[in-house]
């Protein structure tokens, strides 16, 4: 997929995230989990980030590939995201939507995206389903029109560009 969707990248120099976002030219990388694989900064996204770890770098990109629907407290998770993302920045949610029954504690739907970019003043930049390794343009007709059972496994993708300072909501 990353031969097709971006021919000039050198994909056998990826072996971990990290070379995946230096290939985009991105030249600076972090990321957070409690494993702490990869350099993995080993904070807990249901704490506030700036006040339990005085941590206040901001990027111009931040990716949730699958990381809130395993954390309890959804508000401070999306708020950390938030305070993470510079003014003009992008914030991508890969996230399950449906059919990942026993996999974390939450789905998301497009509705929270949606209500999530309206509350915060973020612009849609794209919202899709992701079945397989196919996106497909959300819209509120798309499972019905497609025949999607509510057993099949569905992900939710929300690309949004943060366009205030404004504090989280």
């Amino acid at each position: 997929a990353l031969e097709r969707l971006f021919p000039k990248m050198d994909v056998d120099a990826i072996s971990i995230p990290k070379d995946f976002y230096r290939e985009l030219g991105l030249p600076t990388y972090r990321c957070i989990d409690l494993d702490g694989a990869n350099d993995a900064l080993v904070f807990n996204l249901n704490k506030p980030l700036i006040e339990e770890y005085q941590y206040k770098e901001t990027f111009d990109l931040v990716t949730n590939h699958g990381t809130t629907e395993h954390a309890f407290d959804q508000t401070r998770c999306f708020e950390n995201v938030h305070n993470l993302t510079k003014t003009n920045g992008i914030i991508i949610h890969a996230l399950p939507s449906q059919g990942y029954q026993n996999h974390s504690f939450f789905n998301y739907h497009p509705s929270f995206f949606l209500a999530l970019a309206a509350a915060n003043g973020y612009d849609v930049l794209g919202l899709y389903y992701n079945i397989g390794e196919s996106l497909f343009p959300y819209t509120d007709s798309f499972l019905h029109d497609q025949n999607v059972l509510a057993t099949e496994y569905l992900a939710v993708f929300a690309i949004l560009r943060k366009q205030s300072s404004a504090p989280f909501v």
